[in-house]
């Protein structure tokens, strides 16, 4: 927790919580995970794509992958990410103190990028790692013109030879990546840990209004073409939709606004899209109808209306017997067990196209997160700890029975 503590004390924002990929103050906060990952024994590496990996031995066993994210979003919390990295070190402290050798090593990883703030796009770290990078994403650039490639060699990556940072498949025995739930469930249920069995599909869109800019006091009513005033009409039909539709939770948490001034009337207005559902059918029909929606608002006031995709992210199934091992050391840890499905995308996301994956969810207070008011409580984490703990010798037995 204090380690916690010491990492959102690098931050781009005084007196705030912000760590953008391959910033300044996420450089501060690699060099004490590197610290702290040598001090639990572990032999510590930079790949290519700025991931911090700390391993316990380099040799023909195969790898338990456990880890998160190290960048955060502006203005967020101190335990998003960071919280499973503490996790993933501590686990390596842990089974290093022990006299009896795992038949598997173990990977602590600090993910470099998941929240996709600086260059608009997330999972940067593991796609990496698990080979699905888009090489074309390195000229993308960020608010300053800076391509994604230069930033990374910068922070000392190697963009070049971004495909070196792939981790063989056949080497990864599983990956664990605990988190705090960023959701109120466990808190209403009134438990400690979850294991989450499934991460619902996203997809995220861009609606553009086009109307006619001019001026405020002139401008009869009746003759205005108001692009705000539609963006407006459609983010209300937005939220009343997906109140109507079970399980679907679909956000507009982004207007740019043109020309954004008091005295003129909106000539353009663009609003970005997040919807989400644990069944991609509902997910991909509510796209569709929100988008014929924003449509019939635009033509009935006389608008343009475009529409663009700019993530589509499959639900995922995480593996079925990594999650009954992580409910087995629930019982073994005197916790009670409860699956649930995470509504937020995660590292494990793409690690699942790699191996088997599986999510351990800490409890948060009042479910927030990605806001300063983040918060957990210290015998939550060492419940955490100890279902991992158990977790990882369930998974070691299972593993020499094979």
């Amino acid at each position: 927790m204090q380690r916690c503590d010491q990492i959102a004390a690098h931050s781009e924002l005084p007196g705030k919580v912000c760590r953008t990929f391959c910033s300044p103050a996420t450089a501060g906060a690699v060099q004490l995970v590197k610290q702290w990952m040598c001090a639990a024994g572990l032999t510590v590496q930079l790949d290519a794509a700025c991931n911090v990996i700390g391993r316990s031995a380099v040799d023909q066993r195969p790898a338990l992958l456990i880890g998160s994210h190290i960048d955060t979003v502006p203005d967020g919390g101190r335990f998003d990410g960071a919280l499973g990295i503490m996790f993933a070190i501590a686990a390596a402290q842990m089974f290093q103190a022990r006299s009896t050798e795992l038949p598997f090593t173990i990977q602590a990883i600090a993910f470099s990028e998941e929240e996709g703030v600086r260059f608009r796009t997330p999972y940067i770290g593991s796609r990496a790692l698990a080979g699905c990078f888009d090489l074309q994403l390195l000229e993308r650039t960020d608010n300053q013109g800076i391509p994604m490639w230069q930033a990374m060699q910068s922070f000392g990556g190697q963009p070049e030879n971004i495909a070196a940072a792939t981790l063989p498949a056949n080497r990864v025995l599983a990956f664990l990546e605990p988190h705090i739930e960023q959701g109120p469930v466990l808190e209403t249920s009134q438990l400690a840990v979850g294991l989450v069995d499934g991460i619902a599909g996203q997809t995220r869109a861009t609606a553009r209004f086009v109307g006619r800019a001019a001026h405020a006091g002139t401008t009869p009513m009746h003759l205005r073409a108001d692009a705000l005033a539609a963006a407006a009409q459609w983010i209300l039909a937005v939220e009343q939709y997906a109140r109507d539709t079970p399980g679907l939770v679909a956000t507009i948490g982004y207007a740019q606004i043109h020309p954004n001034t008091p005295n003129v009337i909106a000539g353009e207005v663009v609003v970005r899209l997040d919807a989400r559902h644990q069944l991609d059918t509902v997910r991909h029909a509510a796209a569709k109808h929100l988008q014929a929606i924003g449509q019939q608002v635009a033509s009935s006031r006389g608008l343009a209306f475009h529409w663009e995709d700019c993530q589509e992210q499959a639900a995922v199934a995480l593996d079925s017997r990594l999650i009954a091992t992580l409910e087995s050391a629930c019982h073994v840890a005197q916790q009670p067990v409860l699956r649930l499905t995470s509504g937020a995308g995660h590292d494990a996301v793409v690690m699942s196209r790699l191996a088997p994956t599986a999510m351990l969810f800490l409890r948060c207070k009042h479910g927030i997160s990605h806001h300063p008011d983040e918060s957990v409580q210290v015998s939550d984490v060492e419940a955490g700890l100890r279902v991992m703990y158990h977790f990882i010798d369930l998974l070691a037995a299972a593993f020499r029975n094979s």
